[in-house]
């Protein structure tokens, strides 16, 4: 499907993704594991493992996890990074069944840089999955849309425009939601009766983060390239940005959302 990542992208993003998190919600998905006596949790969409090793150790080594992904060559490779840990195990399977997802019962539930694929049935039918098992859910680095570049550009807020749609379509599990998926996933899952927070996620990133900047401008590339609204400026914006990076005169505030949410009572 479309969704499909290369490790190589997952490796390249991990260091931004792990200094993105929010810390606070982080440390309190660790104290809900412990109040709630969790021992068992499920990683959606696991990639390389980058969740599993962003866990705090109370969670990466306290609890069974089962982590799926539908790319079995992710799988494989999450095998080879994470070790012979007998408290880990995988699944592949299609995520698009989101009925025959196995949620743990009165467990964790996590994703990361996932429910932007998502559509909005797809999110509100796990969700009621969520709050009949009574999950706690953790789900970090949904894009929601907002993007900074330095130096700004004159087809930037075109550009951008015409990355929103695009990440608004079928990426394998639905229209997807795209930057509206992490407010749509926080208001579905109050309105289900859960406690909700919400942080701020964003990539920040300077020159030291070159190689990342320059496989992130190149997305949008493969994503534009055949779009008629942008097909006069993509090029000479490609351009501008990829020479600002090579000089090291670029940065890029990326926005994520990360939402945890848990059961009353």
């Amino acid at each position: 499907m479309s969704g499909d990542f290369a490790a190589d992208w997952l490796t390249l993003r991990e260091p931004a993704d792990l200094e993105a998190r929010d810390a606070s919600l982080l440390g309190r998905l660790v104290s809900l594991c412990d109040e709630l006596s969790i021992d068992e949790a499920v990683d959606l969409g696991c990639g390389t493992g980058s969740t599993w090793r962003a866990m705090p150790p109370a969670l990466a080594d306290g609890l069974r996890w089962t982590l799926v992904d539908r790319d079995t060559r992710l799988l494989d490779e999450a095998r080879h990074r994470l070790g012979d840990r007998p408290s880990v195990r995988f699944r592949a399977m299609d995520l698009g069944e989101v009925q025959a997802i196995p949620l743990p019962v009165r467990g964790l539930v996590t994703a990361s840089a996932l429910f932007d694929l998502c559509s909005a049935a797809w999110i509100d039918t796990l969700v009621a999955r969520i709050v009949e098992s009574h999950d706690v859910l953790y789900v970090a680095l949904t894009h929601n849309g907002e993007v900074s570049f330095a130096p700004s550009l004159a087809g930037d807020r075109d550009i951008g425009r015409a990355f929103d749609a695009h990440q608004r379509t079928d990426k394998g599990l639905g229209v997807a939601l795209g930057p509206d998926a992490a407010a749509h996933l926080a208001t579905g899952l109050r309105a289900a009766g859960m406690h909700v927070l919400e942080a701020r996620s964003d990539w920040v990133l300077t020159a030291r983060d070159a190689s990342l900047q320059r496989s992130y401008i190149g997305g949008y590339a493969a994503a534009l390239e055949d779009d008629p609204s942008v097909h006069g400026i993509l090029e000479s914006w490609l351009s501008h940005r990829f020479s600002a990076i090579d000089a090291g005169a670029a940065s890029c505030v990326v926005g994520h959302r990360d939402v945890l949410a848990w059961p009353r009572g």
